[in-house]
């Protein structure tokens, strides 16, 4: 009997500890980290009809954040510059040319541009505990609802070669989780976790810098078993 309660007692420990490992990670903020961004909020009732199943609409706060798009006059003029390079690329496409390192070059610094101009959001972790360290081993996102631009078979730039840390989602793949993949490995610690992703709706750029909205949560698995979501929100990618 000893031997039952020993066995039972250690379980019951065992249970305690993994529960309060599972709760030791805290999202406190998930925040805009870019220039020509702004952040608007809307009322959740708004987004009623982007949302299939009732029971993930209940679970929406009621204010609903909204990173969107706002360039300024310089960067205005800079994009129909690149514009007009690429209607000139289009042309020599046209004529059955490839797509040359000259004219890869012509477009490197629109190309550096759009990168600049993408969406990076700051995900801040705080763990509770200063004797351990936990990495994150998953990310994934679950799309709402995303306006799906025309097809284009264009790729000028692939991001999949830019080394700063990234998310590209595939905006196509509407109310379902997709499992994402980072450049690095990242760890909450004595301190916290201060995450910058740069969000993207295709592994490539084809030219243009129009943004597609998109209604979306992201859920980070950590090493503790902790899986974190963050709130439902809306950005222009």
């Amino acid at each position: 009997m000893k031997h039952l309660y020993l066995i039972l007692g250690i379980f019951l420990i065992s249970e305690n500890i993994s529960a309060q490992n599972e709760q030791q990670i805290k999202l406190l903020a998930t925040e805009l980290h870019t220039d020509y961004y702004i952040e608007r909020t809307y009322p959740k009732d708004l987004f009623t009809n982007h949302v299939v199943s009732d029971s993930l609409f209940s679970i929406f706060p009621d204010i609903i954040r909204s990173f969107e798009f706002s360039p300024d006059d310089n960067l205005k003029l800079y994009t129909a510059t690149c514009d007009l390079r690429v209607k000139k690329i289009e042309k020599e496409y046209k004529k059955g040319k490839e797509f040359s390192n000259f004219w890869k070059e012509n477009l490197k610094a629109c190309y550096g541009k759009y990168v600049q101009s993408s969406p990076e959001i700051r995900f801040a972790f705080e763990l509770q505990s200063n004797t351990t360290i936990y990495h994150i081993n998953e990310v994934s996102a679950y799309v709402y609802h995303a306006k799906i631009p025309l097809s284009t078979d264009r790729d000028y730039f692939n991001h999949k070669k830019d080394e700063r840390e990234r998310l590209i989602i595939d905006i196509t793949k509407i109310g379902q989780e997709q499992v994402l993949q980072l450049n690095q490995a990242h760890a909450v610690k004595d301190g916290g976790l201060a995450l910058n992703l740069r969000l993207f709706s295709s592994e490539h750029w084809n030219g243009s810098f129009e943004r597609v909205k998109v209604l979306l949560h992201i859920n980070f698995k950590f090493t503790n078993g902790q899986v974190i979501r963050s709130e439902p929100f809306m950005v222009e990618m």
